[in-house]
């Protein structure tokens, strides 16, 4: 009987904090899933967030072509430098420095799990519970979210401020009142914010704004346009101090990438490439509009802004030729919240079962093995970077014969030490920058510089791709015109973009 009344008063103290508990062990999956799966995307966020802003503790670091001709803004590496400190000033090692910056994407991930708890909350509070739960433990959610992508920091408070915009609709409060001004601030303090981060949401934005005047009238997005106030003109001011006039990153990045056709020397790929590379989101958009369908039949559009919002997304980045799965990130957590609350309301889902959330679970694994070679690439290269960590004696390191965007920057040292590109091709330039390192990342094959003995070399299973580490005895004579961060991305760039405004 004793273990009885237990049991029950456990039962309740879980049903009493269902949400939290979600979020903790959200947090929880998510930082475990990166340390086992720490590669996804780490070409652009170690070279475009994590280079920026180590760059605030160290001198040595690669500073890429964007960032020196201003197409991006300093907000996210000036956050990531504020997450890093104290992993830079009490610890100064390569896991504290890992650590800090996947637990603070991770708690910021949080954020679009409580949004989809408010989504779901429309409706009642199991089918909030449920949205959580599969904000929370779907994997693409965890993979993505624990990494310093700007598209899913951005989505975190566009999440949040939807789900701020269609509650307020729900509340019907008088606009008189504190709460209806209250609700639409910080609606638009996070909208705001959404677009601080990733610009390039800004269509989405504004389909938003126009539901919020549309349901509200215009007191609504007057408060809305106040509170987006704040997080532009941080956004304005870090443009200003970094490239000399505020919003010119977005600008130039218009300026350089279609007028000046950079983007181009990217990869260029059909308007449905994502629907084709990626099947969930294919399924995903096929439910959604049968769903619609139903919701026109039956006169029941509660939750139908998900959808458009994520059709806006996606149709905006179809229409640019590089694409990435991750930059629809927005588009695809909206379109598949959709479908799993229009689902439940057809179940007719009076409470959440423990098969439902074994369900998620289980499509969730499903799903997450189409990111196997995503977590296999190049970890070879990664393993190296760890390796030279250890190594007190490195004060300079060559990459003969190997792409730069293959090594995971110089932040993995966590000392200041320059990286140097070797072209095998130019045996002249090689000899002259040889004492500039005392250390050497190359392939097996390639014959590398007398003087230099292997130390180690790394290989994984799906590939025969192999880095070696070679070293020397000495130190180095230390180079800063010849380093790497002084000509990074320059063949990628015309003589015209030089010159751009």
């Amino acid at each position: 009987m004793k273990n009885t009344s237990i049991s029950q008063s456990l039962f309740r103290l879980i049903r009493k904090n269902d949400l939290a508990l979600i979020m903790i062990a959200g947090l929880l999956v998510r930082v475990i899933s990166y340390f086992l799966s720490p590669n996804i995307n780490f070409i652009d966020e170690i070279y475009q967030y994590i280079e920026p802003a180590y760059s605030y503790y160290y001198d040595k670091t690669i500073v890429t072509w964007e960032y020196k001709f201003g197409l991006r803004n300093w907000l996210w590496p000036n956050l990531l430098a504020l997450a890093i400190w104290p992993a830079q000033t009490f610890f100064g090692t390569l896991f504290a420095f890992k650590f800090s910056i996947v637990l603070f994407c991770s708690l910021l991930s949080l954020i679009s799990i409580y949004a989809a708890y408010m989504i779901g909350s429309l409706e009642n509070r199991n089918i909030g519970i449920l949205a959580a739960f599969f904000t929370a433990f779907w994997s693409d959610f965890v993979y993505f979210s624990s990494h310093p992508t700007i598209e899913v920091v951005a989505n975190n408070f566009l999440m949040l401020g939807l789900a701020l915009a269609l509650c307020a609709n729900k509340a019907s409060v008088p606009e008189s009142s504190t709460h209806f001004r209250n609700r639409f601030l910080l609606c638009g303090v996070m909208l705001g914010f959404a677009f601080a981060f990733r610009f390039h949401l800004a269509p989405a934005l504004a389909f938003i704004g126009f539901f919020i005047l549309f349901k509200n009238k215009s007191n609504a997005l007057k408060y809305v346009l106040i509170g987006s106030i704040f997080p532009v003109i941080i956004y304005g001011y870090l443009d200003y101090i970094k490239i000399g006039y505020p919003f010119k990153s977005i600008y130039n990045s218009i300026n350089i990438n279609i007028f000046y056709g950079i983007a181009q020397k990217f990869s260029i790929t059909p308007f449905y490439t994502y629907l084709v590379d990626d099947t969930f989101l294919a399924i995903a958009l096929i439910l959604s509009m049968w769903l619609i369908f139903v919701d026109f039949k039956n006169q029941n559009n509660k939750f139908s802004m998900l959808f458009y919002t994520s059709i806006v997304i996606l149709i905006f980045h179809s229409l640019i030729g590089h694409k990435e799965l991750r930059f629809i990130y927005s588009a695809y957590m909206l379109m598949l919240l959709f479908v799993l609350i229009k689902i439940a309301l057809i179940k007719n889902t009076r409470k959440i079962s423990t098969y439902s959330m074994a369900i998620i679970v289980s499509f969730s694994v499903i799903a997450g093995f189409r990111y196997r070679n995503l977590w296999d690439a190049n970890q070879q290269y990664i393993l190296a970077a760890e390796f030279l960590n250890k190594k007190q004696n490195i004060c300079g390191l060559g990459l003969y014969g190997i792409e730069w965007l293959l090594f995971p920057g110089t932040a993995f040292f966590q000392k200041d030490v320059y990286i140097y590109k070797e072209d095998t091709a130019k045996i002249p330039h090689s000899q002259r920058l040889h004492a500039s390192y005392n250390y050497l990342l190359a392939s097996d094959t390639v014959d590398v510089k007398a003087g230099f003995t292997r130390e180690i070399c790394y290989s994984i299973a799906s590939n025969d791709k192999k880095a070696c580490i070679y070293s020397r005895e000495g130190t180095c004579f230390v180079s800063r015109n010849d380093a790497l961060s002084n000509s990074i991305g320059h063949s990628r760039i015309t003589d015209n973009v030089n010159t751009a405004p």
